[in-house]
């Protein structure tokens, strides 16, 4: 059988960060079923997520490597990963997080299934990609390489091959073989998750059958795949002793705490919260962390790392905007809030694709909004005797005030001729509403977080997104009459839709929903109208349309650059004089960059 391993780096990138994906997905329900605090467990899952990758790297290092990293203060580049060494720092993150972060409940079997599960992932796109390869053999089942494949080259490198030689020698495929020997771990602990009674005994007993399975599959993997741990002592090598050591240590530790069961018994202990200065002091210590050493991971490192912080971000920002809906000081965490984004966001990868060229700016934007608008309930209840419904009806003044920042990445391709936008918009406000019939005044707070993507082609334009937080929402547009106190209707999450036809420096038709910023909650979240950009080449345009909603209203909204760093986004609606809209958006430039192919033929 014959792997050409075309794309290796692909398919690596691709198993890799999905072994991540899954075991992050896993380990978030899990979480949630143990009852830990959602806000600790996300950050205890990012520190000792990166604990773990860089454990695969450092124990990849000689002694001499260690010394001149030391006297020259930076990392060496490395490609190498021992898995064990990941194992290693990320279980000592682990216990020195759960302390730190204050969580009290068993965390070690959290582990116990994903890390076979992740493991067995994983390892098809080592076998894809070619490393981790196994030795020579004669096998039906057995597996060669091409040219410029990992097993190709050490091979020809040793001289088990020659010049003439275009592929491998047959090879094991023991990567497949400890794939099928890890998911089989993981079925076994999963079977038997009921049985133990220790804490930490689920995951004692999965790493001694994956250490089992490591020991085992070790006799078919040739010795120059090996980073470190290849050379033979007797008839084991470095690595299957390593193996057979843990395998009887935690053997013994598994009876003896089975055994001594009720030593070790501990009532159940609540964690406590950590509260929203601390957690925001690590949430910003985990981004610092990250972009120190992102020249330092590789490509399919970083793409896992920020994965898994990403996400991870918006549950903490759900949770911490959450917390902060009573506190005074509200706009200071708000702002700074973004920081972590910001800094992470920097070390997002570059990819260019085949003979194009990029250009990627990096925009931060300040946006304000305030309006007044009216809305009214009408409820059912009955008919007379003349056959005419009647009703109640209630009538409400809203007048609102919202504040907002994002973070947003636009990545330009001239030759392919479109653009697409992401990022991340947050925003707070306050809306305070009045009861036309009895003057009563109630005030909600309003914030959300709006993750967002945008794709402009010259005569089609599409986005997407959604909205998360304490939204509000006026009530007519969700047909809820059924209680008259309030106009109003909270909803924690929302989508958002943008949809444009015509080119934009010409003419164009465009809807939005819940797409405005800073926010379009909750008077400008459906609008639908027409512009041009006058054959402008920098992005301005002008825009007049109509608000929907019980009001409407006449929108006028544009786009002005006023130099390569700063442009202006004011929005102004007109109807009656007792209803007004009003949104202002300041956006800079951080950054710019050009980039080219870097893959030519010369």
């Amino acid at each position: 059988m014959l792997i050409n391993p075309s794309n290796n780096t692909t398919y690596f990138t691709i198993f890799y960060t999905l072994a991540f994906f899954s075991a992050f997905i896993v380990l978030l329900w899990e979480g949630y079923k143990r009852k830990i605090p959602m806000i600790s467990w996300v950050l205890l899952l990012i520190f000792s997520k990166v604990s773990f990758i860089i454990g695969t790297k450092i124990f990849t290092y000689s002694q001499e490597d260690w010394l001149l990293m030391i006297n020259h203060a930076t990392f060496i580049p490395t490609s190498g990963k021992i898995l064990f060494g990941g194992m290693i720092l990320g279980l000592i993150a682990l216990f020195v997080g759960k302390y730190v972060l204050r969580i009290k409940q068993n965390i070690i079997d959290a582990f116990a299934i994903i890390l076979p599960l992740s493991i067995g992932i994983q390892r098809i796109g080592c076998f894809l990609n070619g490393c981790c390869f196994g030795a020579p053999t004669s096998v039906p089942w057995s597996v060669q390489y091409p040219a410029n494949s990992v097993p190709h080259y050490y091979q020809y490198e040793s001289g088990q091959i020659g010049n003439s030689d275009l592929l491998s020698l047959h090879i094991h495929p023991v990567q497949v073989y400890e794939m099928a020997g890890a998911l089989l771990v993981a079925l076994i602990v999963f079977k038997s998750r009921k049985s133990w009674k220790a804490n930490g005994s689920l995951f004692t007993l999965s790493l001694i059958l994956y250490c089992s399975v490591r020991f085992l599959t070790e006799f078919f993997r040739d010795n120059l795949a090996h980073t470190v741990g290849g050379k033979m002592i007797g008839v084991f090598n470095q690595i299957q002793w390593t193996m057979l050591i843990v395998i009887v240590v935690f053997s013994f530790i598994l009876l003896y705490r089975e055994k001594k069961f009720a030593l070790f018994t501990q009532t159940f202990q609540q964690s406590t919260s950590i509260g929203i200065k601390y957690s925001m002091l690590i949430f910003i210590s985990e981004s610092v962390m990250i972009w120190t050493l992102q020249d330092w991971f590789s490509l399919s490192e970083l793409i896992a790392i920020l994965l898994t912080f990403f996400i991870s971000s918006i549950i903490i920002l759900f949770w911490i905007l959450k917390e902060i809906a009573s506190s005074e000081k509200k706009l200071i965490y708000a702002v700074l809030l973004l920081l972590p984004l910001l800094i992470t966001s920097q070390t997002i990868p570059q990819t260019e694709s085949d003979s194009s060229l990029v250009i990627k700016t990096r925009k931060i934007s300040l946006g304000f909004a305030n309006g007044t608008f009216e809305n009214s309930i009408h409820q059912k209840t009955g008919t007379s005797s003349d056959g005419c419904d009647q009703y109640n009806s209630e009538y409400f003044k809203q007048k609102y005030t919202v504040g907002g920042v994002a973070f947003s990445v636009k990545n330009e391709y001239p030759e392919k001729k479109f653009i697409t936008y992401y990022g991340l918009n947050m925003y707070f406000g306050q809306n305070k509403e009045t009861v036309r019939s009895d003057s009563l005044k109630t005030n909600s707070f309003l914030y959300g977080v709006n993750p967002f993507l945008r794709i402009e082609g010259k005569w089609i334009g599409i986005g997407g997104g959604f909205h998360a937080g304490n939204l509000i929402i006026p009530k007519n547009f969700n047909r809820d009459q059924s209680d008259l106190t309030t106009g109003l209707t909270k909803t924690p999450i929302y989508p958002q839709v943008y949809f444009r036809v015509g080119p934009q420096r010409i003419l164009f038709a465009d809807y939005h929903l819940a797409d405005q910023f800073p926010s379009p909650f909750p008077g400008l979240f459906q609008q639908i109208g027409i512009g041009s950009g006058f054959g402008s080449k920098n992005g301005l345009y002008l825009r007049i349309g109509g608000i929907i909603n019980e009001n409407g209203g006449t929108y006028l909204s544009a786009y002005l650059p006023i130099n390569k760093s700063f442009s202006l986004e004011p929005v102004m609606v007109f109807t009656n004089q007792s209803i007004s809209h009003f949104s202002f958006g300041l956006h800079y430039s951080l950054s710019s960059k050009t980039s080219y192919n870097k893959d030519k033929n010369n």
